[in-house]
């Protein structure tokens, strides 16, 4: 029985670790969004009547939602690979209970 409450125990930590990973990719992501936002919002306030040309202006804030799009790409893709490695660590805790579980079970039947 040790066994299967290592076998748990480790589950439930490295899982709380992903989803403590998962959590501060997403608030790296909001800020990192609502910073470019912050600078896209002050920078067509304060810049729209001191720019000659407006293009230059609007090239700039077509830069910044490029950006945007990045972090947002990147982060996808940072979850996707959290979300692969959860779904490892789930098969691997699921084979590991069932084996410890199955040989729990065949020891039971020698101790006649």
């Amino acid at each position: 029985m040790e066994n299967l409450e290592y076998v748990e125990e480790e589950y439930r930590l490295k899982r709380r670790i992903y989803e403590e990973q998962e959590n501060d990719l997403l608030r790296k992501r909001n800020k990192g969004i609502e910073t470019l936002e912050e600078v896209q919002d002050r920078s067509r306030y304060y810049l729209k009547d001191f720019v000659p040309e407006g293009d230059i202006l609007t090239r700039g804030l077509h830069q910044i939602e490029q950006m945007k799009k990045e972090i947002l790409e990147m982060a996808r893709a940072d979850r996707q690979n959290l979300a692969r490695k959860l779904e490892k660590l789930d098969e691997d805790y699921h084979s590991q209970m069932r084996k410890l579980i199955e040989k729990d079970r065949q020891g039971d039947g020698f101790k006649c």
